[in-house]
Protein backbone atom coordinates (compact mmCIF):
# COMPACT_ATOMS: atom_id res chain seq x y z
CA UNK A 1 0.00 0.00 0.00
CA UNK A 2 1.59 3.45 -1.03
CA UNK A 3 2.03 6.32 0.70
CA UNK A 4 -0.12 8.33 -2.01
CA UNK A 5 -3.39 6.07 -0.58
CA UNK A 6 -5.24 8.59 1.35
CA UNK A 7 -8.81 7.89 3.18
CA UNK A 8 -11.77 7.20 0.74
CA UNK A 9 -15.30 6.56 1.64
CA UNK A 10 -15.87 2.62 2.15
CA UNK A 11 -18.80 2.54 -0.27
CA UNK A 12 -16.29 3.51 -2.99
CA UNK A 13 -13.79 0.82 -3.00
CA UNK A 14 -12.71 -1.86 -6.14
CA UNK A 15 -11.95 -5.29 -5.11
CA UNK A 16 -9.18 -7.95 -4.74
CA UNK A 17 -8.88 -7.62 -8.26
CA UNK A 18 -5.57 -10.05 -8.72
CA UNK A 19 -3.32 -12.74 -6.75
CA UNK A 20 -0.62 -10.30 -6.09
CA UNK A 21 -3.27 -7.84 -4.22
CA UNK A 22 -4.16 -10.83 -2.60
CA UNK A 23 -1.13 -11.52 -1.30
CA UNK A 24 -0.46 -8.20 -0.31
CA UNK A 25 -3.52 -8.06 2.04
CA UNK A 26 -2.41 -11.28 3.39
CA UNK A 27 0.11 -9.67 4.53
CA UNK A 28 -1.26 -6.49 5.89
CA UNK A 29 -2.89 -9.01 8.36
CA UNK A 30 -0.44 -10.30 9.19
CA UNK A 31 1.36 -7.28 10.26
CA UNK A 32 -1.83 -5.84 11.45
CA UNK A 33 -2.15 -9.03 13.94
CA UNK A 34 1.30 -8.41 14.73
CA UNK A 35 1.40 -4.70 16.03
CA UNK A 36 -1.67 -5.98 17.74
CA UNK A 37 -0.05 -8.58 19.58
CA UNK A 38 3.01 -6.04 20.61
CA UNK A 39 0.34 -3.61 21.49
CA UNK A 40 -1.34 -6.54 23.74
CA UNK A 41 2.04 -7.43 25.15
CA UNK A 42 3.04 -3.69 26.21
CA UNK A 43 2.08 -2.71 29.28
CA UNK A 44 0.65 1.27 28.69
CA UNK A 45 0.60 1.35 25.11
CA UNK A 46 -2.64 1.52 23.90
CA UNK A 47 -3.40 2.36 19.58
CA UNK A 48 -6.81 2.39 18.04
CA UNK A 49 -6.02 -0.29 15.20
CA UNK A 50 -8.74 -0.78 12.47
CA UNK A 51 -10.86 -3.99 13.30
CA UNK A 52 -14.15 -5.32 12.03
CA UNK A 53 -16.56 -5.89 15.13
CA UNK A 54 -19.61 -8.39 15.37
CA UNK A 55 -22.38 -6.42 17.25
CA UNK A 56 -25.81 -7.64 17.55
CA UNK A 57 -28.39 -7.97 20.29
CA UNK A 58 -28.94 -11.13 22.09
CA UNK A 59 -30.54 -14.22 19.78
CA UNK A 60 -29.81 -11.67 16.80
CA UNK A 61 -27.76 -14.85 15.22
CA UNK A 62 -24.67 -13.33 15.57
CA UNK A 63 -22.88 -16.48 17.04
CA UNK A 64 -24.72 -18.88 14.46
CA UNK A 65 -23.23 -16.44 11.80
CA UNK A 66 -19.77 -16.13 12.85
CA UNK A 67 -19.74 -19.94 13.34
CA UNK A 68 -20.96 -19.87 9.13
CA UNK A 69 -18.18 -17.39 8.65
CA UNK A 70 -15.45 -18.93 10.81
CA UNK A 71 -15.89 -22.36 11.74
CA UNK A 72 -15.75 -21.67 15.58
CA UNK A 73 -18.74 -23.38 17.22
CA UNK A 74 -19.67 -20.71 20.03
CA UNK A 75 -20.83 -22.07 23.30
CA UNK A 76 -24.81 -21.62 23.22
CA UNK A 77 -25.86 -23.75 25.58
CA UNK A 78 -26.96 -20.64 28.42
CA UNK A 79 -28.75 -18.49 25.68
CA UNK A 80 -25.45 -15.74 25.96
CA UNK A 81 -22.65 -17.23 23.79
CA UNK A 82 -20.35 -14.56 24.05
CA UNK A 83 -19.67 -12.96 27.51
CA UNK A 84 -16.36 -11.37 26.59
CA UNK A 85 -15.10 -9.61 23.73
CA UNK A 86 -13.37 -12.37 20.96
CA UNK A 87 -10.79 -11.53 18.64
CA UNK A 88 -10.73 -14.26 15.68
CA UNK A 89 -8.05 -14.49 13.27
CA UNK A 90 -8.92 -15.93 10.20
CA UNK A 91 -6.23 -17.17 8.12
CA UNK A 92 -5.90 -18.90 5.33
CA UNK A 93 -3.65 -22.25 5.89
CA UNK A 94 -3.35 -26.40 5.21
CA UNK A 95 -4.14 -27.17 8.07
CA UNK A 96 -7.72 -26.93 9.48
CA UNK A 97 -8.76 -25.98 13.13
CA UNK A 98 -9.36 -23.77 15.68
CA UNK A 99 -6.60 -22.61 18.09
CA UNK A 100 -6.64 -20.69 21.45
CA UNK A 101 -4.23 -18.33 21.82
CA UNK A 102 -2.89 -17.59 25.30
CA UNK A 103 -1.51 -14.33 26.75
CA UNK A 104 1.73 -15.54 26.18
CA UNK A 105 1.55 -16.57 22.99
CA UNK A 106 1.16 -19.89 23.62
CA UNK A 107 -1.59 -22.03 21.36
CA UNK A 108 -3.62 -24.90 22.10
CA UNK A 109 -5.79 -26.52 19.33
CA UNK A 110 -9.57 -26.79 20.41
CA UNK A 111 -11.17 -30.36 19.91
CA UNK A 112 -14.16 -30.04 17.15
CA UNK A 113 -16.26 -31.77 19.31
CA UNK A 114 -16.05 -30.20 22.19
CA UNK A 115 -15.10 -26.57 21.04
CA UNK A 116 -17.82 -24.94 21.86
CA UNK A 117 -17.34 -26.03 25.94
CA UNK A 118 -13.76 -25.59 25.82
CA UNK A 119 -14.57 -21.76 24.74
CA UNK A 120 -17.09 -21.66 27.73
CA UNK A 121 -14.62 -22.76 30.20
CA UNK A 122 -11.49 -20.27 28.48
CA UNK A 123 -14.27 -17.80 28.94
CA UNK A 124 -15.28 -18.68 32.58
CA UNK A 125 -11.44 -18.70 33.90
CA UNK A 126 -11.46 -14.96 32.77
CA UNK A 127 -14.99 -13.81 34.58
CA UNK A 128 -15.82 -14.06 38.27
CA UNK A 129 -19.05 -15.50 38.36
CA UNK A 130 -21.96 -15.84 35.74
CA UNK A 131 -21.40 -12.10 34.27
CA UNK A 132 -19.32 -10.24 31.60
CA UNK A 133 -16.05 -9.50 31.02
CA UNK A 134 -15.60 -5.72 30.33
CA UNK A 135 -11.73 -4.98 30.43
CA UNK A 136 -10.66 -8.37 28.91
CA UNK A 137 -10.72 -10.45 25.86
CA UNK A 138 -10.47 -14.26 24.47
CA UNK A 139 -8.08 -14.46 21.38
CA UNK A 140 -8.68 -17.80 18.75
CA UNK A 141 -7.13 -18.34 15.55
CA UNK A 142 -9.08 -20.41 12.87
CA UNK A 143 -7.19 -21.75 10.20
CA UNK A 144 -8.11 -24.02 7.22
CA UNK A 145 -7.79 -24.09 3.62
CA UNK A 146 -11.48 -22.50 2.55
CA UNK A 147 -10.67 -19.56 5.32
CA UNK A 148 -11.06 -16.21 4.40
CA UNK A 149 -8.20 -14.02 5.68
CA UNK A 150 -9.59 -11.78 7.99
CA UNK A 151 -9.61 -9.78 11.80
CA UNK A 152 -12.48 -9.92 13.75
CA UNK A 153 -13.85 -9.04 17.08
CA UNK A 154 -17.00 -10.99 18.44
CA UNK A 155 -18.83 -8.66 21.31
CA UNK A 156 -21.29 -9.91 23.46
CA UNK A 157 -25.07 -9.51 22.45
CA UNK A 158 -26.83 -6.31 24.00
CA UNK A 159 -28.71 -7.34 26.99
CA UNK A 160 -32.04 -5.76 28.12
CA UNK A 161 -31.72 -6.91 32.11
CA UNK A 162 -29.50 -8.12 34.37
CA UNK A 163 -26.63 -6.05 36.66
CA UNK A 164 -24.17 -5.30 33.75
CA UNK A 165 -26.25 -3.78 31.30
CA UNK A 166 -24.93 -0.15 31.28
CA UNK A 167 -21.10 -1.52 31.69
CA UNK A 168 -22.31 -4.09 28.80
CA UNK A 169 -23.68 -1.16 26.60
CA UNK A 170 -20.54 0.95 27.46
CA UNK A 171 -17.92 -1.53 26.57
CA UNK A 172 -19.29 -2.80 23.20
CA UNK A 173 -20.23 1.14 22.44
CA UNK A 174 -16.29 1.33 23.24
CA UNK A 175 -15.45 -0.23 19.93
CA UNK A 176 -18.27 1.14 18.15
CA UNK A 177 -17.62 4.84 18.59
CA UNK A 178 -13.96 4.44 17.06
CA UNK A 179 -13.62 6.03 13.62
CA UNK A 180 -11.10 2.49 13.22
CA UNK A 181 -13.86 0.17 13.41
CA UNK A 182 -16.11 -1.60 10.90
CA UNK A 183 -19.25 -2.58 12.44
CA UNK A 184 -20.60 -5.89 10.75
CA UNK A 185 -24.51 -5.23 12.82
CA UNK A 186 -26.44 -9.04 12.89
CA UNK A 187 -30.25 -8.65 13.50
CA UNK A 188 -33.16 -10.75 12.53
CA UNK A 189 -34.78 -9.81 8.88
CA UNK A 190 -37.53 -9.92 10.39
CA UNK A 191 -37.29 -6.74 12.90
CA UNK A 192 -38.44 -3.55 12.82
CA UNK A 193 -35.17 -1.81 12.55
CA UNK A 194 -36.49 1.03 15.56
CA UNK A 195 -36.21 -1.69 17.83
CA UNK A 196 -33.19 -3.05 17.05
CA UNK A 197 -30.94 -1.91 20.02
CA UNK A 198 -27.28 -2.60 18.32
CA UNK A 199 -28.60 -0.66 15.16
CA UNK A 200 -29.28 2.36 17.43
CA UNK A 201 -26.08 2.16 18.94
CA UNK A 202 -24.51 2.13 15.32
CA UNK A 203 -26.35 4.73 14.25
CA UNK A 204 -25.22 6.83 16.82
CA UNK A 205 -22.07 6.92 16.27
CA UNK A 206 -22.12 6.55 12.41
CA UNK A 207 -25.42 7.82 11.08
CA UNK A 208 -24.25 7.56 7.32
CA UNK A 209 -23.32 4.19 7.48
CA UNK A 210 -19.65 4.88 6.04
CA UNK A 211 -18.50 2.21 8.38
CA UNK A 212 -21.43 -0.46 9.34
CA UNK A 213 -22.84 -3.16 7.20
CA UNK A 214 -26.20 -4.90 8.23
CA UNK A 215 -26.50 -8.85 8.17
CA UNK A 216 -29.73 -9.47 8.10
CA UNK A 217 -30.38 -13.13 9.75
CA UNK A 218 -32.70 -16.01 9.95
CA UNK A 219 -33.89 -15.06 6.46
CA UNK A 220 -36.17 -17.53 5.93
CA UNK A 221 -37.88 -16.77 9.06
CA UNK A 222 -40.99 -14.23 9.04
CA UNK A 223 -44.00 -13.26 10.70
CA UNK A 224 -45.70 -11.35 8.52
CA UNK A 225 -45.46 -10.64 4.49
CA UNK A 226 -44.97 -7.13 5.44
CA UNK A 227 -41.75 -7.75 7.42
CA UNK A 228 -40.30 -10.13 4.50
CA UNK A 229 -40.87 -7.04 2.03
CA UNK A 230 -39.16 -5.03 4.03
CA UNK A 231 -36.20 -6.82 4.33
CA UNK A 232 -36.19 -7.81 0.88
CA UNK A 233 -36.48 -4.02 -0.18
CA UNK A 234 -33.54 -3.49 2.15
CA UNK A 235 -31.27 -5.54 0.68
CA UNK A 236 -32.00 -4.58 -3.07
CA UNK A 237 -31.90 -0.94 -2.69
CA UNK A 238 -28.69 -1.12 -0.99
CA UNK A 239 -27.08 -3.81 -3.51
CA UNK A 240 -24.86 -1.20 -4.82
CA UNK A 241 -23.33 0.04 -2.24
CA UNK A 242 -20.09 -1.39 -0.89
CA UNK A 243 -21.65 -1.74 2.50
CA UNK A 244 -24.92 -2.70 1.54
CA UNK A 245 -27.01 -5.32 3.75
CA UNK A 246 -26.52 -8.41 3.00
CA UNK A 247 -29.24 -11.72 3.89
CA UNK A 248 -28.02 -14.76 5.46
CA UNK A 249 -29.52 -17.98 6.51
CA UNK A 250 -26.93 -19.90 9.36
CA UNK A 251 -29.70 -22.04 10.66
CA UNK A 252 -32.47 -24.04 9.17
CA UNK A 253 -35.76 -24.47 11.24
CA UNK A 254 -35.66 -27.66 12.54
CA UNK A 255 -32.33 -27.71 13.20
CA UNK A 256 -31.19 -28.58 10.02
CA UNK A 257 -27.50 -28.75 8.77
CA UNK A 258 -26.22 -25.77 7.20
CA UNK A 259 -25.46 -26.25 3.82
CA UNK A 260 -24.12 -23.47 1.40
CA UNK A 261 -25.84 -24.36 -1.81
CA UNK A 262 -29.61 -25.27 0.41
CA UNK A 263 -29.46 -21.51 1.98
CA UNK A 264 -28.42 -19.88 -1.66
CA UNK A 265 -31.10 -21.31 -3.51
CA UNK A 266 -33.66 -20.22 -0.40
CA UNK A 267 -32.51 -16.92 -0.66
CA UNK A 268 -32.83 -16.46 -4.19
CA UNK A 269 -37.03 -17.18 -4.22
CA UNK A 270 -37.29 -14.12 -2.17
CA UNK A 271 -36.03 -12.47 -4.68
CA UNK A 272 -37.33 -14.18 -7.72
CA UNK A 273 -38.37 -10.32 -8.96
CA UNK A 274 -35.10 -9.12 -8.75
CA UNK A 275 -32.23 -9.87 -11.59
CA UNK A 276 -30.20 -12.49 -10.15
CA UNK A 277 -26.97 -11.23 -11.45
CA UNK A 278 -27.06 -8.20 -9.55
CA UNK A 279 -28.51 -9.41 -6.07
CA UNK A 280 -26.15 -12.61 -6.11
CA UNK A 281 -23.44 -10.76 -4.33
CA UNK A 282 -25.52 -9.90 -1.44
CA UNK A 283 -26.71 -13.30 -0.76
CA UNK A 284 -25.41 -15.98 1.51
CA UNK A 285 -22.41 -17.07 3.32
CA UNK A 286 -19.96 -17.50 0.81
CA UNK A 287 -20.88 -14.18 -0.73
CA UNK A 288 -20.36 -12.26 2.77
CA UNK A 289 -16.81 -14.18 3.06
CA UNK A 290 -15.98 -13.06 -0.26
CA UNK A 291 -17.26 -9.15 0.87
CA UNK A 292 -15.50 -8.84 3.97
CA UNK A 293 -11.93 -8.73 3.09
CA UNK A 294 -12.45 -6.32 0.34
CA UNK A 295 -14.41 -4.15 3.36
CA UNK A 296 -11.63 -4.68 5.52
CA UNK A 297 -8.72 -4.03 3.45
CA UNK A 298 -10.13 -0.71 2.27
CA UNK A 299 -10.86 0.07 6.35
CA UNK A 300 -6.87 -0.15 6.97
CA UNK A 301 -6.20 1.52 3.95
CA UNK A 302 -8.39 4.59 4.98
CA UNK A 303 -6.71 4.16 8.54
CA UNK A 304 -3.49 3.57 8.00
CA UNK A 305 -2.18 7.40 7.99
CA UNK A 306 -3.73 8.05 11.21
CA UNK A 307 -2.61 4.94 12.45
CA UNK A 308 0.68 6.27 11.69
CA UNK A 309 0.31 9.79 12.77
CA UNK A 310 -1.05 8.58 16.45
CA UNK A 311 1.72 5.88 16.86
CA UNK A 312 4.16 8.98 16.35
CA UNK A 313 2.52 11.13 18.52
CA UNK A 314 2.56 8.34 21.35
CA UNK A 315 6.00 8.04 20.77
CA UNK A 316 7.06 11.48 20.98
CA UNK A 317 5.00 11.86 24.51
CA UNK A 318 6.71 8.49 25.85
CA UNK A 319 10.67 9.97 24.75
CA UNK A 320 9.86 13.43 26.32
CA UNK A 321 8.02 11.84 29.64
CA UNK A 322 10.84 9.85 30.15
CA UNK A 323 13.61 12.55 29.28
CA UNK A 324 11.52 14.06 32.50
CA UNK A 325 11.67 11.29 34.37
CA UNK A 326 15.61 10.95 33.49
CA UNK A 327 17.02 7.84 32.08
CA UNK A 328 18.54 7.05 35.11
CA UNK A 329 17.71 7.80 38.59
CA UNK A 330 18.87 10.88 39.90
CA UNK A 331 21.76 11.38 43.27
CA UNK A 332 20.04 12.79 45.68
CA UNK A 333 21.70 16.19 45.17
CA UNK A 334 21.33 16.64 41.89
CA UNK A 335 17.63 15.68 42.64
CA UNK A 336 17.49 18.49 45.12
CA UNK A 337 18.95 21.06 42.46
CA UNK A 338 16.13 19.82 39.95
CA UNK A 339 13.48 20.64 42.75
CA UNK A 340 15.23 23.95 43.33
CA UNK A 341 15.47 25.17 39.46
CA UNK A 342 11.23 24.68 39.79
CA UNK A 343 10.49 26.29 42.78
CA UNK A 344 12.77 29.29 41.14
CA UNK A 345 10.72 28.92 38.31
CA UNK A 346 7.18 29.14 39.57
CA UNK A 347 5.53 32.06 38.13
CA UNK A 348 4.08 34.41 39.16
CA UNK A 349 6.98 34.84 41.79
CA UNK A 350 6.18 34.81 45.55
CA UNK A 351 6.67 39.02 45.85
CA UNK A 352 4.31 39.05 43.27
CA UNK A 353 1.79 36.49 44.71
CA UNK A 354 1.73 38.73 47.54
CA UNK A 355 1.42 41.81 46.24
CA UNK A 356 -2.62 42.24 46.24
CA UNK A 357 -2.44 41.27 50.07
CA UNK A 358 0.17 44.03 50.63
CA UNK A 359 -2.16 46.82 48.10
CA UNK A 360 -5.09 46.16 50.37
CA UNK A 361 -3.28 46.88 53.92
CA UNK A 362 -1.85 50.04 52.22
CA UNK A 363 -5.31 51.24 50.87
CA UNK A 364 -6.83 50.21 54.27
CA UNK A 365 -4.04 52.12 56.20
CA UNK A 366 -4.11 54.78 54.06
CA UNK A 367 -7.72 55.86 54.16
CA UNK A 368 -7.94 55.34 58.24
CA UNK A 369 -5.46 57.56 58.83
CA UNK A 370 -6.56 60.22 56.81
CA UNK A 371 -7.33 63.69 57.89
CA UNK A 372 -10.77 63.21 56.46
CA UNK A 373 -11.55 59.84 58.22
CA UNK A 374 -10.89 61.73 61.49
CA UNK A 375 -13.92 64.22 62.31
CA UNK A 376 -14.03 66.59 65.23
CA UNK A 377 -17.62 65.23 66.51
CA UNK A 378 -15.50 61.92 66.67
CA UNK A 379 -13.12 63.50 69.13
CA UNK A 380 -15.49 65.72 70.71
CA UNK A 381 -17.18 62.42 71.68
CA UNK A 382 -14.14 61.56 74.08
CA UNK A 383 -13.26 65.36 75.08
CA UNK A 384 -14.64 66.42 78.20
CA UNK A 385 -13.12 70.23 79.54
CA UNK A 386 -11.46 69.69 83.24
CA UNK A 387 -11.36 73.39 85.09
CA UNK A 388 -8.66 71.81 87.43
CA UNK A 389 -6.24 70.89 84.37
CA UNK A 390 -4.09 73.47 82.51
CA UNK A 391 -5.42 74.26 79.19
CA UNK A 392 -2.26 73.62 78.06
CA UNK A 393 -2.09 69.53 78.88
CA UNK A 394 -5.79 69.30 78.34
CA UNK A 395 -6.83 66.74 75.44
CA UNK A 396 -3.96 64.36 75.76
CA UNK A 397 -6.29 61.61 77.06
CA UNK A 398 -8.48 62.17 74.36
CA UNK A 399 -5.97 61.96 72.01
CA UNK A 400 -4.66 58.61 73.21
CA UNK A 401 -8.40 57.28 72.79
CA UNK A 402 -8.87 58.29 69.64
CA UNK A 403 -5.63 56.83 68.57
CA UNK A 404 -6.57 53.77 69.88
CA UNK A 405 -9.29 53.85 67.82
CA UNK A 406 -7.86 54.27 64.83
CA UNK A 407 -5.26 51.89 65.80
CA UNK A 408 -7.79 49.08 66.35
CA UNK A 409 -8.97 49.74 62.71
CA UNK A 410 -5.27 49.36 61.61
CA UNK A 411 -4.93 45.75 63.66
CA UNK A 412 -8.02 44.85 61.69
CA UNK A 413 -6.49 45.50 58.21
CA UNK A 414 -3.32 43.65 59.42
CA UNK A 415 -5.15 40.44 60.18
CA UNK A 416 -7.03 40.39 57.17
CA UNK A 417 -3.35 40.79 55.02
CA UNK A 418 -2.38 38.46 57.57
CA UNK A 419 -4.48 35.30 56.32
CA UNK A 420 -4.20 36.16 53.06
CA UNK A 421 -0.28 36.12 53.05
CA UNK A 422 -0.83 32.53 55.01
CA UNK A 423 -2.96 31.31 52.00
CA UNK A 424 -0.41 32.54 49.46
CA UNK A 425 2.60 31.18 51.33
CA UNK A 426 1.18 27.96 51.72
CA UNK A 427 -0.38 27.49 48.40
CA UNK A 428 3.10 28.77 46.95
CA UNK A 429 4.66 25.32 47.02
CA UNK A 430 1.48 23.25 45.69
CA UNK A 431 2.35 25.11 42.38
CA UNK A 432 6.34 24.23 41.48
CA UNK A 433 6.37 21.97 38.17
CA UNK A 434 9.12 19.43 39.38
CA UNK A 435 10.35 17.41 36.89
CA UNK A 436 9.36 13.71 36.69
CA UNK A 437 12.91 12.99 38.30
CA UNK A 438 12.17 14.55 41.62
CA UNK A 439 10.57 12.18 43.46
CA UNK A 440 7.36 12.59 45.20
CA UNK A 441 8.99 11.65 48.91
CA UNK A 442 11.17 14.81 48.09
CA UNK A 443 8.62 17.11 46.90
CA UNK A 444 6.51 15.93 50.67
CA UNK A 445 9.94 16.62 52.56
CA UNK A 446 10.41 20.35 50.87
CA UNK A 447 6.73 20.83 51.64
CA UNK A 448 6.23 20.08 55.14
CA UNK A 449 9.73 22.08 55.91
CA UNK A 450 8.35 24.85 54.13
CA UNK A 451 4.83 25.07 56.04
CA UNK A 452 7.00 24.73 59.12
CA UNK A 453 9.13 27.53 57.79
CA UNK A 454 6.09 29.64 57.06
CA UNK A 455 4.43 29.36 60.46
CA UNK A 456 7.87 30.59 61.70
CA UNK A 457 7.85 33.63 59.75
CA UNK A 458 3.88 34.67 60.40
CA UNK A 459 5.00 34.14 63.74
CA UNK A 460 7.80 36.84 63.67
CA UNK A 461 5.88 39.17 60.97
CA UNK A 462 2.82 39.54 63.61
CA UNK A 463 4.98 40.12 66.39
CA UNK A 464 7.16 43.05 64.14
CA UNK A 465 3.93 44.51 62.95
CA UNK A 466 1.97 44.22 65.82
CA UNK A 467 4.91 46.84 67.62
CA UNK A 468 4.99 48.85 64.50
CA UNK A 469 1.19 49.73 64.73
CA UNK A 470 1.28 50.01 68.32
CA UNK A 471 3.96 52.66 67.79
CA UNK A 472 2.23 54.57 65.06
CA UNK A 473 -0.42 55.76 68.13
CA UNK A 474 1.94 57.18 70.21
CA UNK A 475 3.29 61.02 68.81
CA UNK A 476 6.50 62.12 69.22
CA UNK A 477 8.60 65.26 70.71
CA UNK A 478 10.22 65.93 66.85
CA UNK A 479 6.98 65.45 65.07
CA UNK A 480 7.56 68.17 62.74
CA UNK A 481 3.88 68.14 61.62
CA UNK A 482 2.18 68.30 65.01
CA UNK A 483 4.22 71.25 65.43
CA UNK A 484 3.11 73.28 62.93
CA UNK A 485 -0.29 72.00 63.48
CA UNK A 486 -1.12 72.15 66.56
CA UNK A 487 2.07 73.74 69.40
CA UNK A 488 2.59 76.46 66.66
CA UNK A 489 -1.38 77.04 66.86
CA UNK A 490 -1.90 79.92 69.12
CA UNK A 491 -4.73 79.61 71.33
CA UNK A 492 -6.15 83.27 72.28
CA UNK A 493 -9.16 85.37 73.30
CA UNK A 494 -10.43 85.66 69.59
CA UNK A 495 -11.27 81.78 68.83
CA UNK A 496 -14.85 81.43 68.90
CA UNK A 497 -16.91 78.55 70.92
CA UNK A 498 -16.52 77.49 74.48
CA UNK A 499 -13.50 76.11 76.37
CA UNK A 500 -14.43 72.44 75.41
CA UNK A 501 -14.93 73.08 72.16
CA UNK A 502 -11.81 74.85 71.57
CA UNK A 503 -10.13 72.16 73.36
CA UNK A 504 -11.46 69.25 71.13
CA UNK A 505 -10.73 71.36 67.98
CA UNK A 506 -7.55 71.15 69.00
CA UNK A 507 -7.33 67.96 69.86
CA UNK A 508 -8.63 67.17 66.09
CA UNK A 509 -6.06 68.68 64.69
CA UNK A 510 -3.57 66.97 66.57
CA UNK A 511 -4.51 63.47 65.76
CA UNK A 512 -4.89 65.24 62.08
CA UNK A 513 -1.18 66.30 61.99
CA UNK A 514 -0.14 62.76 63.43
CA UNK A 515 -2.43 60.69 61.81
CA UNK A 516 -0.78 61.80 58.37
CA UNK A 517 3.17 61.74 59.10
CA UNK A 518 2.53 58.44 60.60
CA UNK A 519 0.45 56.81 57.82
CA UNK A 520 3.08 56.70 55.39
CA UNK A 521 5.82 55.92 58.35
CA UNK A 522 3.48 53.17 59.14
CA UNK A 523 2.75 51.03 55.09
CA UNK A 524 6.64 51.55 54.78
CA UNK A 525 7.62 49.96 57.75
CA UNK A 526 5.18 47.19 57.57
CA UNK A 527 6.51 46.37 53.99
CA UNK A 528 10.15 46.64 54.86
CA UNK A 529 9.13 43.61 57.50
CA UNK A 530 7.58 41.74 55.12
CA UNK A 531 10.27 41.78 52.66
CA UNK A 532 12.96 41.11 55.16
CA UNK A 533 11.15 38.52 56.91
CA UNK A 534 9.28 36.86 54.42
CA UNK A 535 10.99 37.24 51.05
CA UNK A 536 14.38 37.44 51.82
CA UNK A 537 13.86 33.94 54.34
CA UNK A 538 12.18 32.06 51.20
CA UNK A 539 15.70 32.84 48.97
CA UNK A 540 17.27 31.61 52.13
CA UNK A 541 14.80 28.35 51.94
CA UNK A 542 15.32 27.34 48.51
CA UNK A 543 19.55 27.77 48.47
CA UNK A 544 20.07 26.86 52.41
CA UNK A 545 17.53 24.89 53.99
CA UNK A 546 16.93 22.47 50.84
CA UNK A 547 20.64 21.32 51.44
CA UNK A 548 20.33 20.25 54.87
CA UNK A 549 20.47 16.54 55.73
CA UNK A 550 17.08 15.65 56.51
CA UNK A 551 15.43 16.97 52.86
CA UNK A 552 18.82 15.73 51.27
CA UNK A 553 17.88 11.94 52.87
CA UNK A 554 14.27 12.21 51.84
CA UNK A 555 15.60 12.84 47.53
CA UNK A 556 16.00 9.26 46.73
CA UNK A 557 13.75 7.23 44.03
CA UNK A 558 10.96 5.46 44.40
CA UNK A 559 9.77 1.54 43.38
CA UNK A 560 7.09 2.95 41.33
CA UNK A 561 9.14 5.61 39.49
CA UNK A 562 11.63 2.93 38.75
CA UNK A 563 8.55 0.45 37.68
CA UNK A 564 7.45 3.64 35.34
CA UNK A 565 10.66 4.11 33.77
CA UNK A 566 10.49 0.49 32.59
CA UNK A 567 7.26 1.19 31.70
CA UNK A 568 8.24 3.82 29.08
CA UNK A 569 11.21 2.04 27.98
CA UNK A 570 9.24 -0.89 27.33
CA UNK A 571 6.48 1.74 25.53
CA UNK A 572 8.70 3.31 23.42
CA UNK A 573 10.31 -0.04 22.06
CA UNK A 574 7.17 -1.12 20.93
CA UNK A 575 5.77 2.13 19.60
CA UNK A 576 8.97 2.01 17.52
CA UNK A 577 8.31 -1.77 16.52
CA UNK A 578 4.65 -1.11 15.76
CA UNK A 579 6.19 2.26 13.42
CA UNK A 580 8.51 -0.30 11.57
CA UNK A 581 5.77 -2.58 10.78
CA UNK A 582 3.29 0.56 9.77
CA UNK A 583 6.32 2.21 7.58
CA UNK A 584 6.59 -1.74 5.71
CA UNK A 585 2.86 -1.25 4.67
CA UNK A 586 3.14 2.77 3.64
CA UNK A 587 6.54 1.72 1.57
Amino acid sequence: MGASMGPMDLNSVDGLSSTTESDNYSHTLDVLGKIKDTVDASTGTELDLPMLCVVGDQTSGKSSLLEALTGVKFPVKSGTCTRMPIRVRCRNADEKGVWLISSDGTQRKLNDETMDDQIGEAQQSMIEGDGFSTDRSLHLEARGPDQMELILVDLPGLINHGEQVEAVYAMIEGYVEKAQTLVLLVNEAKQDPELVGALALAEKHDPKSKRTLRVLSKFDNFDSKESREAACKTVAEQHTQLLGAHAVICRFEGGAKYESAVEQETLEKFFSNTPTNSIHGRLGIAALKSRLPIVFEQLIRTNLPALKVKATDKLTAAQKELASLGYQPLESHKMVEEAQKAILAVKPTLGKSLTPAIETFKEGVFVTLSSDSITEERVREDYQHDAFESPFFAGETTFAAVMHDVIANVHGFYDAMAEELRVQLFHFFERPKYPASVSPRLQGAIKRRWEAVVAEMLNKLRGKALDLINEAAEHGTMDKALHDNFVSFEWNGNEQGSLAERGARRVHRAVQAHCECERKNLIDAVLKAVKHIVLKRHVAFVHTDLMIAPIINEACEEEHTAKHRHALLNEISTLRSCLDEINKLDA
